[in-house]
């Protein structure tokens, strides 16, 4: 009998669309810390072509992927996926395997310099988006918090992604 990954009981649905594989990884009420490491580790695995998911699915000698990014829907849940662009209708079925394995190994080989280079350009990021345009930052911030009935932790949520 085959046992089940221990990242299977994340991964909620997969959705195939013109050669664009979704992973819906993560649905959370909001939390406000969890929301943050959670985009900062999805970042990590997918930012530039050092990234984890990068290696793996598309900067090798047998691509699976031409691109793996993440994106976070914040409704009244947050909802994070994975999407991987161009994946042959041959390689669905590794994209799963790959991606387990590749948390796997990252649970041991986690470059923690790299992860701080990210916090330290999300923070900047941030900032910038706050003085640069405040007025698109706290206005995206109070419309979520209107139509999705959010908390005050909501509201701080989408002012820091700003």
């Amino acid at each position: 009998m085959k046992s089940k990954s221990k990242f299977s009981r994340f991964i909620l649905s997969t959705v195939e669309f013109l050669n664009i594989l979704n992973i819906l990884i993560v649905e959370i009420k909001i939390q406000l810390f969890r929301v943050a490491a959670l985009k900062l580790l999805f970042e990590y695995l997918t930012d530039s072509p050092v990234a984890p998911f990068q290696q793996e699915f598309v900067e090798n000698d047998s691509p699976i992927s031409s691109e793996v990014s993440y994106d976070v829907l914040d409704n009244s849940r947050t909802t994070f996926y994975f999407e991987f662009e161009s994946v042959s209708e041959k390689d669905l079925k590794r994209v799963q395997p790959a991606m387990e394995q590749t948390l796997t190994t990252q649970v041991m080989q986690f470059d923690i310099d790299r992860m701080n280079d990210i916090i330290q350009k999300n923070y900047q990021e941030v900032l910038s988006s706050m003085e640069n345009t405040p007025h698109e930052s706290i206005a995206c911030a109070v419309i979520i918090d209107f139509l999705y009935n959010g908390s005050d932790e909501k509201v701080k949520v989408s002012l820091s992604n700003a």
